[in-house]
């Protein structure tokens, strides 16, 4: 009797990935479609981001070369 109550999910199932689907389309669209838009990233690590990627010394300089490469923040 179980294995007939389980063909009764599968549509269900199948309707909701459906469903999920179509609203992470509209949702991504939307987002893309924005007038504005997030700036370039400076890539990073996952954890500790840049840390380690800023120089010991003349920081101010490395900044503007980075804010002429990227855009101001």
């Amino acid at each position: 009797m179980a294995l007939f109550e389980s063909f009764n999910l599968l549509p269900t199932v199948f309707i909701g990935i459906l469903i999920i689907g179509a609203l992470q389309k509209i949702i991504t669209s939307h987002i893309a479609s924005k007038k504005y838009k997030f700036p370039p990233r400076i890539p990073g690590s996952p954890i500790v981001g840049n840390t380690f990627q800023l120089p010991p010394n003349q920081q101010g300089l490395w900044g503007k070369e980075q804010a002429e490469k990227y855009g101001e923040m």
